[in-house]
């Protein structure tokens, strides 16, 4: 079973499209998928990712050509958003306020009732777009890799060689 465990650690799933990486997976990410004739969509926390399939916390065994589309929630962007919202309804506050004591043409008044209503716009935006679905068609494939793939890229691999990187920088910089 260790040996079962190690195998697993040294497989990652990627989303590719026409060559190009999109996002990685490693076992123990978290995952929303939709099966293929399905419109229910599951969540799970992948365990161990293998050539054609991935096994998830549910135990259930998904091969990569059953899964139709990918999700995507960023629950960071949609903070932002909803920050973004808020301080663009404070400051066209602060222009009403402000509208009943100085001149509403200044240049300054406009460029606060703008920012305002730019703010409230782009932030209602940014949140409306916070959840990304992704189909898995035209190009879009998933691929399971071992770690002897030169596509495998691990944190730990670049922590190792970003300190020759800087130094090398660094030591040019000098000559």
């Amino acid at each position: 079973m260790v040996a079962g465990n190690a195998d697993a650690q040294s497989w990652q799933m990627l989303l590719m499209k026409n060559g190009r990486i999109l996002t990685r997976y490693n076992p123990g990410d978290p995952i929303l998928f939709v099966l293929k004739g399905d419109k229910q969509v599951r969540g799970a926390a992948i365990l161990a990712v293998r050539e054609f399939d991935f096994i998830t916390s549910t135990k259930d065994t998904i091969e990569f050509l059953q899964v139709a589309s990918l999700k995507f929630r960023n629950s960071a962007r949609k903070k932002y958003g909803v920050a973004t919202v808020l301080a663009s309804a404070a400051l066209f506050s602060v222009y009403f306020l402000n509208s009943v004591a100085f001149d509403k043409n200044e240049s300054s008044m406009r460029g606060l009732r703008a920012v305002g209503i730019y703010g409230a716009v782009f932030g209602t935006a940014i949140y409306l777009t916070s959840n990304k679905t992704t189909r898995l068609k035209k190009g879009k494939r998933l691929k399971g890799i071992s770690y002897e793939s030169p596509l495998y890229r691990s944190l730990l691999h670049f922590a190792s060689i970003l300190p020759f990187a800087t130094f090398a920088v660094r030591r040019k910089q000098k000559q």
